[in-house]
């Protein structure tokens, strides 16, 4: 499919859907964690327009990785936005994985939107996140090395 094609179809897909198309499932994920989060988005057996948008939670910052597969769907793309709808990295499509690195805490729409053929269709979404380390944490780790390397050198030099 051309990148314009794609470029026009997902904005025009999720707008359908809103609108009533087909309608638009809204599904809440909650806090996301490191263990990850599984939801289903389909269509009936025929050839329609789905769409949904997905919240989550980000009660840290944290890098959030997002699978899309595509279930008998003859296309399907996605888009990350935050609380205020400003799209944040770039669209992607079905049968992929993105990662958001260094997202801060707060909440996060994700919307999806594809065309399913004749005999249903949707996409399975997999979420998780995983924590960014904070620059205490850098600070505390090079201070224990710095006191192993103060022992060590002590040591060596008592010998």
């Amino acid at each position: 499919m051309s990148k314009l094609l794609r470029k026009l179809f997902l904005p025009l897909a999720v707008s359908a859907a809103a609108i009533g198309a087909n309608p638009a499932h809204a599904v809440s994920l909650g806090a996301l964690s490191a263990s990850p989060s599984f939801l289903t988005l389909s269509t009936p057996n025929t050839a329609d327009i789905f769409g949904g948008l997905v919240t989550f939670n980000l009660t840290s910052p944290s890098d959030v990785t997002i699978g899309l597969q595509g279930l008998n769907a003859l296309f399907a793309g996605a888009a990350l936005f935050d609380s205020s709808f400003n799209q944040i990295g770039e669209k992607f499509f079905a049968d992929s994985t993105q990662t958001f690195s260094g997202l801060s805490s707060g909440l996060y729409n994700f919307a999806v939107a594809g065309l399913s053929n004749a005999g249903g269709g949707g996409v399975a979404l997999t979420a998780y996140a995983t924590a960014v380390p904070e620059p205490e944490s850098y600070a505390m780790l090079l201070a224990g090395l710095g006191m192993l390397m103060l022992i060590v050198r002590r040591r060596s030099g008592s010998m």
